[in-house]
């Protein structure tokens, strides 16, 4: 596997446990409370917002794919969370 496909699995593995995490929230929640009122979105939004970034291996590459590495973009946590938002 090379640096660049590990790189790739990595985002996708924390972003989709993310979104895993977020999802279960919201079960959890309407499950509670069957229908989701504007009070119930605002609990709910609010316990999206505590549920921690999962965070990526640590970085096990050499100096000449470390410059990859930076210059990669990142996991946008803030869009899945939107996304996530966006289907209550």
């Amino acid at each position: 596997m090379t640096f660049l496909e590990w790189l790739d699995n990595e985002h996708h593995r924390v972003a989709t446990e993310y979104r895993i995490e977020l999802y279960k929230e919201i079960q959890h929640c309407k499950r509670i409370f069957g229908k989701i009122t504007p009070d119930a979105k605002d609990m709910l939004v609010k316990a999206l917002r505590e549920i921690p970034h999962p965070t990526m291996e640590k970085y096990k590459g050499n100096d000449a794919t470390m410059e990859l590495y930076k210059k990669a973009p990142k996991v946008d946590f803030l869009a899945i969370f939107n996304e996530a938002v966006e289907t209550i």
